[in-house]
Parts: C-alpha cells; structure tokens; sequence
C-alpha cells in the first residue's frame, strides 16, 4: 500500500477488518485516515481496541 499511496493522510477503507491487524499495519507505515468495515460487531470490537480507526462501519459490500 505505501508503495502506492503516496499521501499518507488518503482515506483507506479496511474491508472485513476483523480485528484490526491489518489496520495496524497500515498505521506503522503511517496512514492516518483508516476506517475499518466488517459485517461482525465482535470483530469491530476487537478492532476498536487497536485505537487506530477514525471509525468503524458494520455492514457488508452492498450494503445501502
């Protein structure tokens, strides 16, 4: 991703973020705009607790 996105304040959506390691990931390599979806509430939970996401959707692609 950071060899592709240059601008480290971009939005970057995290689909199916689960527990958020990816979300992790993406802050060590210092984006700061990430918002984590996953169409499990538990999961979203579990990535809140990383305290990295701006904000956290639950839904899944498709949804209106």
């Amino acid at each position: 991703m950071a060899r592709y996105v240059a601008n480290k304040h971009d939005t970057i959506l995290d689909v199916g973020a689960g527990t958020g390691l990816v979300g992790v990931a993406l802050a060590e390599l210092g984006f700061e705009q990430i918002i984590g979806m996953d169409i499990l509430p538990g999961m979203l939970t579990k990535a809140a607790e990383k305290g990295i996401y701006k904000s956290l959707v639950c839904c899944s692609i498709g949804d209106e």
